[in-house]
């Protein structure tokens, strides 16, 4: 019994209870896709506010998943205007949009002196990650256009089921294809090469999704040579040398892509020239006759707005994008309305950051403002900028989809809309700041 307990004493003496855990590469690479999940969902986060999409969102799916139900029991009446061709060309699209993911950094090469194996190891599972992920984005697109494709288009089960294998394998293969390329070629010569293998890639899938949908043996067989040519370009990839700076700089940019895509030109650049008159209130006259403290800051954003070229730049490109959902053939008129709808929140969230951004100029700054003030100034000065934008959308929804009596209502109904979402957003947001 002694010596049992002295060879207990003695095993225990070799464990360190306060040594944390080992940290091996499943474990960085865990880590690593934590953080990057977590980044991504704090950028979403400062983009929409779940509390008011809640009311838009959740009723959204409820509608747009009857409508899915519905697609299973007979076509809509739009599908008949698009021809076979114009869905492949949209799935040739998709299965191009993939991405290789290695989630490598730059303090990582601090380890590869002590740590030879870790880098391959964690390319690896970044790889595999990727791999995964493509083969369950490309199941969600063929599952939301199965009804369509069954229904009216007419491709058997066990086409569809060789659709999804195809999209997932080539959507991995022209990911690594286009990553190599950008490792070889910079510049105007990538840019070629980026052209060239888009022409090629074009014709292969287009062709094979459009002559191959009764020969199942020949389009497996394309299958299973892409899957090889796949698992070669992984091989390659993990012996590739040399490419450590590349591969940090596409982590990079595939971190921030998201970021940059809701930023991009919403930086300020210096101008050139410094000019002595602005285009629009060359002569800063008053827009509102009553003078207070609520007017002078409305009016002071409205001018501070229509006067920068990039937020007017933007502005007529939200603009364009949302007319343009609306004047689709294509959308049933149900759709067209939720998606009015859900616009109406970003159109009033993205104003109120650059409500923000002109409250804490250094001109505003340099005076004291009541917080009821700057609350009913926002609500008033956002209301007044996304008016004229939501009613030119409503009234395209109108024209294209409804009556004229519809056309009145949603023109009247919209600037309600705006009315309400402006006045819950903005007392929404002072009452987290308080």
């Amino acid at each position: 019994m002694q010596a049992s307990k002295r060879l207990i004493i003695r095993l225990l003496s070799f464990i360190d209870l306060r040594r944390p855990a080992m940290l091996t590469p499943a474990k960085l690479f865990l880590k690593r896709l934590a953080a990057h999940g977590a980044f991504q969902w704090s950028v979403l986060r400062l983009v929409v506010d779940w509390i008011i999409a809640l009311y838009f969102i959740v009723p959204a799916f409820v509608i747009l998943g009857f409508q899915y139900h519905s697609w299973w029991d007979h076509a809509p009446v739009w599908i008949e205007k698009i021809p076979y061709y114009i869905i492949v060309i949209i799935l040739y699209r998709i299965a191009t949009m993939g991405t290789v993911r290695l989630f490598v950094e730059e303090a990582d090469q601090l380890f590869l002196l002590q740590h030879s194996k870790w880098i391959p190891r964690l390319k690896r599972l970044g790889m595999a990650y990727s791999f995964i992920f493509h083969l369950v984005f490309s199941a969600a697109i063929v599952a939301l256009l199965a009804p369509l494709l069954v229904v009216h288009y007419l491709l058997t089960p066990g086409q569809l089921i060789m659709l999804f294998f195809y999209m997932v394998i080539f959507r991995n293969l022209s990911a690594f294809i286009k990553h190599f390329l950008s490792l070889r070629y910079s510049s105007w010569r990538y840019l070629l090469a980026t052209i060239g293998l888009q022409l090629v890639m074009t014709t292969i899938f287009v062709y094979t999704v459009l002559t191959m949908k009764l020969e199942l043996f020949l389009w497996s067989g394309e299958v299973l040579v892409f899957a090889l040519l796949t698992y070669l370009s992984m091989k390659y990839r993990l012996h590739l040398k040399g490419t450590f700076a590349r591969d940090v700089e596409h982590e990079q940019t595939q971190r921030l892509k998201f970021i940059a895509l809701l930023l991009r030109r919403n930086v300020t650049r210096k101008p050139k020239t410094q000019k002595v008159k602005p285009f629009f209130f060359s002569q800063s006259n008053l827009i509102f006759k009553q003078r207070n403290p609520v007017n002078g800051l409305v009016e002071l954003y409205l001018k501070s707005f229509v006067r920068s070229g990039v937020q007017m730049r933007l502005y007529l490109q939200f603009l364009a994008v949302g007319m343009g959902l609306m004047a689709l053939p294509i959308l049933p008129k149900t759709i067209k309305i939720v998606l009015w709808l859900v616009l109406s929140i970003f159109f009033c969230n993205w104003l109120k950051v650059y409500w923000y951004e002109v409250l804490d100029s250094p001109f505003v700054q340099m005076f004291s403002w009541k917080d009821i003030d700057r609350q009913s100034a926002a609500q008033k000065g956002i209301f007044y900028a996304v008016l004229p934008g939501y009613s030119l959308i409503g009234l395209t929804l109108g024209i294209t989809s409804l009556t004229w009596s519809g056309t009145l209502s949603i023109l009247l109904f919209g600037g309600a809309i705006v009315y309400m979402m402006t006045n819950i957003i903005i007392t929404m947001t002072f009452k987290k700041q308080a």
